[in-house]
């Protein structure tokens, strides 16, 4: 009700808490299922989701983190959004971890 139809969200995606596990997740085939679950989860909720990208540095602990763009409505699906989020994978599993 907040956004009525206009506007976008952008949110802050953190695997480690999405999947339930509590522990860092770093396999390529548990963040994509976590990216795409979500992805699911946002449009029965009446979301599309219009982007997906890696967040360019680690959370604490070297958490693996990304963002998406939603836009509030269903129906739409963005042009190459599986390849958007297989990059997005592919790209924050070459990210280093910091120390703080």
């Amino acid at each position: 009700n907040i956004l009525r139809g206009q506007g976008s969200i952008i949110c802050l995606i953190k695997p480690v808490y999405e999947a339930g596990t509590g522990e860092i997740i770093e396999g390529y085939d548990d963040l994509y299922t976590v990216l795409i679950s979500l992805t699911e989860f946002f449009a029965a909720e009446g979301f599309s989701v219009t982007g997906i990208t890696d967040s360019p540095v680690r959370g604490n602990g070297g958490a693996i983190e990304f963002f998406a763009r939603l836009l509030p409505f269903a129906g739409y699906t963005a042009p190459g959004l599986n390849g958007m989020t297989e990059a997005a994978v592919t790209r924050s599993l070459t990210l280093d971890k910091f120390k703080k």
